[in-house]
């Protein structure tokens, strides 16, 4: 799955991190939270078809599919290869030239308590890998 040169896995964590690399050769660092995933294919279709139902939202989670009300409870996410391996943010100028950069998507609240959580236990700042949208004004 790319150009991973380094995994870090704890078979108790949530989260794998992995250090990548760009076109160029250079590191990046990501983690996959593939395993904080909470809803199924037929769950998120339904989440989906909601946000698509004429309801205004400020966006779309990309990992359960539910719509965001409020701008000031959602994050940001830089995803590589898919919408469950996270880039660090602090990275995002290597990674923009790695083969599967994805760019930035949402985070609904609910998702991030859950990257947070996992974060904090696998001793991983969340901060460097998911950012509220608050903080972009």
């Amino acid at each position: 799955m790319g150009n991973f040169s380094e995994h870090k896995i704890d078979q108790d964590s949530m989260i794998e991190v992995s250090v990548c690399k760009n076109h160029e050769g250079q590191e990046y660092h990501s983690i996959d939270v593939g395993k904080l995933k909470r809803v199924s294919n037929e769950m998120f279709e339904r989440n989906e078809d909601h946000y698509h139902s004429g309801k205004v939202f400020f966006g779309q989670c990309t990992q359960c599919g539910k719509g965001i009300k409020n701008r000031e409870s959602s994050f940001q996410i830089i995803c590589d290869y898919n919408c469950e391996i996270l880039v660090k943010r602090s990275h995002y100028e290597i990674a923009k030239t790695s083969p599967g950069f994805m760019e930035c998507f949402d985070l609904g609240p609910e998702c991030a308590k859950r990257v947070k959580k996992a974060c904090k236990e696998a001793g991983i700042d969340w901060k460097d890998y998911i950012y509220p949208y608050k903080k972009l004004t």
